[in-house]
């Protein structure tokens, strides 16, 4: 499966932070008593929709971010305005691939994630369309 955008890899917000939006789009994707409102690692990408919470990360010596009990949910254009999510997925690892190594947990800022890696099913490639 390919996703075909370029994502930039946003901060990771603690769970106590003052996120209204990010908590919006974990109950329209969730539900309102899901467990993703209490993880403490949320991350929203607005340009490619998409969002992840996660209970733990970890950094991997290649450079990846492994990210433990991750959920996703990917919003659609439109229907994002009705609080619908297109896809959602729960996994118990998730692996991020980004364009450059990430070192330190303040390296996550500004990076390109280029691959996401679901445990047990399939890596979806993020580009540019052409593959560019």
């Amino acid at each position: 499966m390919t996703i075909l955008a370029s994502l930039v890899f946003v901060a990771l917000l603690p769970a106590d932070s003052p996120s209204e939006i990010v908590n919006q789009k974990l109950v329209a994707a969730f539900g309102k008593d899901c467990k993703e409102l209490q993880r403490p690692l949320r991350v929203w990408i607005p340009e490619r929709r998409l969002l992840l919470a996660a209970e733990e990360y970890s950094l991997e010596a290649d450079g990846r971010v492994r990210l433990g009990h991750c959920s996703m949910a990917l919003f659609p254009g439109k229907s994002d305005q009705e609080g619908r999510a297109l896809t959602t997925h729960r996994s118990e690892c998730v692996l991020l691939t980004v364009d450059r190594p990430i070192e330190k947990a303040e390296d996550f800022g500004g990076r390109n994630i280029v691959a996401i890696e679901v445990a047990g099913g399939p890596k979806l490639l993020v580009g540019k369309l052409g593959g560019k």
